[in-house]
């Protein structure tokens, strides 16, 4: 809200967060359900979509009284004494659970490090460095030896990082039970304060969501070794781009968030899935969706073949989405990954293809930098090529039949069946050719 371009989830260009946008303290909006037409009014000023962003805000005022009404009627019903007793309880329980979850951790520290590609173009890639300390029914995350804060939008204020590490470690220990302040009682998570897991005010931290992942799968990176039946290899990552400019059809500004899901990581008995968040819950903006709202065709959603990383089992397919933008004065904020550095396999399974961002794909196409803001006219397509995920297990152990399989559903060439599989398939008959399959794995 009031950044330098719409959506306001710049990387480049951002030096400090006072260019990310407008700046509320804790403020009251509303008293007593009142509305304080004065902040309100600020507000609507200071962004290009003003009825979206007071119609969110009153929609979590109404969340807000619906809770309050249930928590009164429960106070009501039980007594407030009884009630706060519940709620520690509660607590006490999950932390039981939790720590009871990372005792199946055998003890020791185990390290991981992995890189997002850079902080805009021509910059250095960053690095994530973490190191994971179990000792008895608590553990500690530190990122020690990650790289210093950037002078970019792309930093991770440390309530951030936290977030994402502890999901990693519940994922791990105890994916079923509650997600309260009780599970996170055992769990310490430090980074050293100037880096870009922990930075200094007032540095940039609107395009935070692009780090999520990282963070996410470096500590389950670390934890591979400990726990090799629980961990999946590295995810396609996602690209989160925005777009902005002026709807000729409608006569109105516009401003579209967009979201490409791609591969989750191949895991130690299945394949990956495709075309799902495997950080945070969210999922692929339906088609009609964007299009029912925004000046925008989608001409292209679909999974990408020989994308995915080669393993015993396959990493999920990266995802394409193409979407022709009938605007003016356009405007994409660009916020992609793993444009430099592949998906992660694990114990033998290979990366997954890299990400790319184009406009108008085809001969004298334009690429697009992963963290780029850039102009696009009228009739432009920018196609999202998302990354295929990491594979688990080498590949020539994976059963000939399910390559096949996975060459007669299109996500496997046959001429990656035989390079990363060993499997030779009959382009007649589209069987398995078994002797030369036991050649070919032979080498």
């Amino acid at each position: 809200m009031g950044g330098q371009r719409p959506g306001s989830q710049g990387v480049v260009g951002i030096f400090d967060y006072f260019q990310e946008g407008l700046r509320i303290p804790p403020t009251k909006v509303w008293r007593e359900y009142r509305e304080n037409t004065d902040v309100v009014g600020i507000i609507a000023a200071n962004t290009r979509t003003p009825d979206k962003v007071l119609g969110d805000l009153r929609a979590q005022l109404s969340a807000l009284r619906v809770g309050e009404q249930r928590l009164q009627q429960l106070a009501e019903r039980y007594g407030r004494e009884t009630l706060f007793e519940a709620m520690e309880e509660i607590l006490d329980r999950t932390e039981a659970q939790m720590r009871a979850g990372i005792t199946g951790i055998p003890p020791g520290a185990y390290t991981f490090e992995d890189f997002l590609d850079d902080s805009g173009p021509n910059t250095d890639p960053v690095k994530v460095c973490v190191r994971v300390t179990v000792d008895g029914d608590g553990l500690e995350v530190d990122y020690e030896g990650s790289s210093p804060q950037t002078p970019s939008g792309l930093n991770s204020y440390i309530n951030y990082t936290r977030s994402y590490s502890y999901a990693a470690i519940k994922c791990l220990t105890d994916p079923l039970g509650p997600m309260n302040e009780g599970a996170l009682r055992p769990i310490q998570v430090v980074a050293p304060e100037g880096s870009f897991l922990n930075p200094r005010p007032p540095a940039g931290g609107g395009p935070r969501a692009i780090i999520c992942y990282r963070v996410f799968e470096a500590v389950i990176g670390a934890l591979a070794a400990a726990l090799p039946g629980r961990v999946v290899a590295a995810s396609s990552h996602f690209a989160n781009p925005t777009f902005g400019g002026y709807d000729p059809r409608r006569k109105r500004r516009f401003v579209a968030y967009e979201l490409v899901l791609s591969g989750n990581g191949a895991r130690a008995a299945k394949d990956g899935c495709e075309a799902l968040a495997s950080a945070f819950n969210a999922s692929n903006i339906p088609v009609e969706a964007q299009e029912a709202n925004h000046p925008v065709v989608v001409e292209r959603f679909e999974l990408i073949a020989d994308s995915a990383g080669a393993g015993k089992f396959r990493g999920g397919c990266g995802i394409r989405r193409d979407m022709k933008f009938l605007a003016e004065d356009g405007k994409l904020t660009n916020l992609s990954e793993r444009q430099r550095f592949a998906p992660y396999g694990l114990f033998g399974g290979k990366s997954g293809v890299l990400a790319r961002t184009v406009i108008n794909p085809g001969p004298g196409e334009r690429v697009v930098h992963g963290k780029a803001s850039v102009d696009f006219a009228y009739g432009d397509v920018i196609s999202f090529q998302q990354s295929g995920a990491g594979g688990y297990g080498p590949p020539f152990e994976r059963d000939p039949s399910r390559v096949l399989e996975d060459v007669l559903e299109g996500y496997v060439s046959i001429e990656m069946a035989r390079r990363e599989y060993g499997v030779v398939i009959d382009p007649v008959t589209m069987t398995v050719d078994g002797p030369a399959t036991e050649r070919a794995r032979r080498g």
